[in-house]
């Protein structure tokens, strides 16, 4: 996982960041205020902007552009000091961003916004929360939150594991996932995902922007390179099957007799059929976790990569 990938510049990470709203304002740089030596620009409001649709992943409204703006020009007008104060503290923290050459290290990044503005929700008063974090909150749902490993589970790391899986499955020789297999794993994975391994837990927040990276490689492939990249992949997922015969497997999901109990606390007045339903939901899922290897998504990017061989493969903000 430590692997770096040097095609992917820090220049290319700027472009990432900065141009997923490159449309979002007509002027490049006017002054929206004033006061004494400090002067609140256009440049400064796009900052947040480039930043919540960061932890995002999707361009956000003019409208919610719009109240990121409003914030700022009256947090501003309040103490201009204590707003670039603030506002240099993100910098800091993105610039170090901007110097990352590793996808999954850029993901971890990501994953510390989310969890420091999940941090801030629960102890602030939704009416005094910034705009910024109350627009993230749209848009991200916290689903699980660990303290003791500050590992977080969210909407839209669901989401992006299973384009994930559908894409490796389908790579794999197999069928696309159906709407059934995608609700249940979407319904019982936050219930169960306290009790998976660590190694699977931080799987998941990572998988937004590792997705992300694999879509827009994928895209840019001609029909022969994508034929390579299918060659090689099942090639190492028959090599890693064959491996994991000989090593111990996760299987701690869940018995007859755990849920059993567990489902008779949750709900006392399902039916027989319905547990049996959402007990084999939970086993699948499970079994699922237990096939995928932790580092494929990353045996994937380098396949990719390998195949492709140009750093254009990486230039993923133009898809917002």
């Amino acid at each position: 996982m430590s692997k770096k990938f040097s095609i992917l510049t820090p220049v290319l990470i700027f472009i990432l960041l900065l141009s997923l709203s490159a449309d979002s304002f007509a002027q490049k740089n006017s002054n929206l205020a004033t006061k004494g030596s400090y002067t609140l620009t256009e440049d400064n409001v796009q900052f947040y902007v480039n930043l919540v649709q960061f932890v995002v992943g999707q361009k956000i409204k003019k409208s919610e552009q719009g109240e990121i703006r409003t914030q700022a020009i009256n947090e501003f007008n309040k103490n201009p000091q204590a707003f670039f104060t603030e506002l240099n503290q993100f910098n800091t923290l993105m610039n170090q961003l901007y110097q990352l050459t590793d996808p999954i290290k850029i993901a971890q990044g990501r994953m510390y916004f989310v969890t420091q503005f999940y941090k801030v929700t629960q102890m602030t008063p939704k009416q005094n929360l910034p705009s910024l974090i109350k627009i993230v909150n749209r848009y991200v749902k916290v689903l699980h939150y660990n303290p003791q490993t500050q590992l977080i589970l969210t909407n839209k790391d669901i989401d992006a594991f299973l384009n994930y899986l559908d894409f490796s499955r389908q790579l794999g020789g197999m069928p696309a996932m159906n709407y059934v297999e995608k609700r249940n794993f979407k319904q019982y994975l936050p219930a169960y995902y306290a009790q998976m391994p660590a190694q699977y837990q931080a799987m998941f927040p990572l998988m937004p922007i590792v997705w992300k990276n694999i879509e827009g490689q994928w895209k840019r492939l001609t029909y022969t390179q994508k034929q390579q990249v299918i060659a090689q992949f099942r090639a190492r997922l028959q090599q890693q099957q064959q491996q994991q015969q000989t090593q111990p497997q996760y299987q701690n999901y869940p018995n007859k007799n755990t849920y059993s109990q567990n489902s008779n606390n949750r709900n006392s007045s399902k039916t027989l059929a319905q547990k049996r339903r959402e007990f084999q939901a939970q086993q699948q899922l499970f079994k699922t976790m237990t096939n995928i290897n932790n580092m494929s998504h990353v045996t994937t990017m380098n396949i990719i990569e390998n195949i492709g061989g140009t750093g254009n493969y990486w230039t993923l903000g133009d898809n917002y």
